[in-house]
């Protein structure tokens, strides 16, 4: 079963870049927040792409708490 093109369950287990949440989750403390670097970079490169005509610079950042008031 497919989520998006980085998370995926494999065998059961849910999974992002190959890499288990099992695994993540008992090598990291929880609550925790989980990215796909690989999907941050394509993002990054579509939007550098798109943006190459008016030499933009592009900056990511994270929002790592759920409260939307804060």
């Amino acid at each position: 079963m497919v989520l998006n093109s980085a998370f995926r369950y494999v065998d059961g287990w849910l999974h992002v870049d190959a890499i288990s949440l099992e695994t993540i989750a008992s090598e990291v403390d929880s609550p925790v927040y989980v990215y796909s670097l690989r999907r941050v970079l394509e993002n990054y490169r579509r939007l550098q792409h798109k943006f190459t005509p008016v030499s933009a610079r592009l900056h990511y950042s994270v929002k790592a708490n759920g409260n939307s008031e804060i």
